[in-house]
């Protein structure tokens, strides 16, 4: 529930704090001055929570003033190395974690333990400085300075007060500051939020640890082709969920599907090429036969069209000169961004092929039922998709296909989702997205069948012939999927709707397959089969309750992270005030 329960204006809040501090001004209330303000203090005892609420405010108007001195500061950034941007970052954020006594005479297990903290230090930083770059265009460097002392802590601390409000965290003041701590009734939907997120990190991490490995096999002049194209698959899977094999042969053969594919290898080719600290020619792609004349004309001639137009700061790829190099956009954004964004230039300007990849068409109605049907037949059986006709007396449900899991007696009635717009990055975008994005359509379409499931119009549907076995589903044995391409929205349970994300539902299905690429090798692991609603179960099998593979991270770095705290250090009225924060 950590997305759904928060007002708009505390959403808003949480989007632009600065911008929106005086939803906080209301909460704090008027301060009256000399006696009045004395005697104010004298008979009304004030609650930790209204005490955070000025500090938070007060921190704020300190962040708006510094960021209006960098805006208009117009020397240039210089770039510093990251070892003394974090020694500089910690001097206002650290983390802190809980070490496994039993593995502390290891050197290995220091070394993880510290090479965690710095990267958890980057990640952090990095996400709350990428807040305050896309909402006043500034250059992140600029916060790699005095100014980020001031203003990071504040906009952190501004996502964390939502889930104070939504009695996910609770907050007692100390002496120097504040002490946050997650409310136990809470700890179940924290340990699925930080599985997700953990689970993410990893498949982030086994995609660079792939893409290093391709490294090593080309040069500047040569990639050979049967590498290229294992590559292009791999990443057209891992990080745009489309395997070609569940395509149909007209879309596989179609120019615009080879549009995308040569926009995979140009983004490809790129971040592995900016390894060795060079660009990619352009003829490096035609030369090796993985990338056509008229695709690489179409990415140069449209390359401002396909780099983000909302923001200066960021980019996706680079033209320079014959030379193509990566942008500044982490690599799995930046490859669906240009996807994106030049299969929706190719189809608005060939609106009349009818061998067009419409994303969430292939996604929705094909890709996903013939992944399905390829599943353990003893165990799944897959049923078509379910809508009402024109005459039906229950009308606005929609289900893409149903999942009958014969081992338990389950059935699972899905709808899918494709999202092909910018994924949603930031807490406040996410609850966003719940509330006016294409996810909304769960509640019409998902909510209104789970509803009228028993309703004698639905059940007279359930037993036609195509449908054999489905007029067993009763709302004892029924349940309801959101499946989607969003990472965040994993494990995520509201009001009896889950949300799963493609790629790990799709393990799921697999019997929990836990899937690992490191610098020792590469591998995977099933486990003991579960029902695939039971959330609980499925977060005990990836953490270390239920011993996952010894090669997966996962369940040491479960337990890290949910036993690591952020300590926040801020001057405000020129004294320190601490705040332990746990990392969500």
């Amino acid at each position: 529930m950590i997305y759904h329960g928060l007002e708009r204006g505390l959403v808003d809040f949480v989007y632009n704090p600065i911008k929106n501090k005086d939803y906080l001004k209301r909460k704090v209330g008027p301060t009256r001055e000399g006696i009045g303000g004395l005697i104010d203090r004298i008979t009304k005892k004030k609650t930790d929570l209204q005490i955070f609420e000025e500090c938070l405010f007060s921190l704020l108007l300190q962040a708006e003033e510094q960021i209006e001195s960098l805006l208009s500061d117009s020397s240039e950034v210089v770039e510093i190395e990251r070892d003394s941007a974090l020694e500089q970052i910690k001097e206002f954020l650290r983390i802190l974690v809980k070490a496994d006594p039993t593995q502390l005479n290891r050197l290995s297990y220091r070394a993880e333990m510290y090479e965690y903290i710095d990267n958890q230090i980057a990640t952090t930083f990095g996400y709350h400085a990428d807040r305050i770059s896309e909402l006043y265009q500034l250059e992140t460097g600029r916060l790699l300075s005095s100014a980020g002392s001031v203003i990071i802590p504040p906009i952190l601390l501004s996502e964390i007060y939502a889930f104070i409000r939504l009695n996910y965290i609770n907050i007692e003041r100390r002496k120097g500051g504040f002490i946050l701590k997650m409310n136990d009734r809470c700890l179940p939907e924290f340990h699925a939020h930080t599985l997700t997120e953990l689970l993410e990190s990893n498949s982030t991490l086994s995609l660079q640890y792939y893409l290093s490995g391709i490294a090593t096999k080309i040069n500047r002049r040569f990639i050979p082709v049967e590498l290229a194209q294992e590559a292009i698959t791999f990443v057209l899977d891992k990080v745009l969920s489309l395997q070609e094999i569940y395509l149909s042969e007209e879309v596989r053969e179609g120019e615009h599907f080879e549009l995308i594919k040569g926009c995979v290898a140009i983004m490809l080719v790129s971040e592995v090429f900016s390894m060795h600290k060079c660009n990619v020619p352009a003829s490096f792609f035609v030369n090796n036969g993985i990338c056509s004349v008229s695709v690489i004309n179409f990415v140069v001639n449209n390359l401002s069209a396909l780099n983000p137009k909302q923001t200066s700061v960021f980019s996706v790829l680079n033209f320079v000169k014959g030379e193509f190099s990566r942008g500044n956009l982490e690599f799995n954004l930046a490859t669906r961004h240009i996807v994106y964004a030049a299969s929706n230039l190719y189809s608005e300007r060939n609106k009349r092929d009818n061998n067009l990849l419409v994303f969430g068409d292939a996604f929705e109605r094909d890709y996903i039922y013939r992944y399905a049907s390829t599943l353990d037949k003893s165990r799944f059986k897959v049923y078509p998709s379910i809508s009402p006709g024109n005459k039906a007396d229950v009308k606005g449900y929609d289900i893409d296909l149903v999942i009958e899991d014969m081992l338990f007696g389950q059935f699972y009635f899905i709808q899918v989702k494709y999202k092909k717009t910018r994924l949603p990055k930031f807490f406040s975008e996410r609850c966003y997205e719940l509330k006016t994005g294409f996810m909304r359509d769960y509640e019409r379409q998902l909510r209104v069948f789970r509803d009228n499931l028993e309703h004698p119009s639905i059940q007279r549907k359930l037993r036609q012939d195509k449908y054999e076995g489905l007029e067993r589903a009763r709302a004892d044995n029924s349940h309801f999927i959101f499946v989607h391409n969003v990472p965040f929205l994993n494990l995520y349970e509201c009001n009896g709707i889950y949300f799963y994300e493609w790629n790990f539902f799709r393990n799921l299905m697999r019997g929990g397959m836990i899937l690992w690429e490191g610098k020792g090798g590469f591998g995977h692991e099933k486990q003991k089969p579960f029902p695939l609603h039971d959330t609980k179960t499925i977060v005990e099998l990836y953490t270390d309750k239920m011993k996952a593979h010894e090669k997966s991270s996962i369940p040491s770095g479960f337990y890290t992270h949910t036993n690591a705290l952020l300590q926040l250090k801020v001057k405000s009225k020129r004294k320190d005030v601490y705040f332990d924060v746990p990392l969500v």
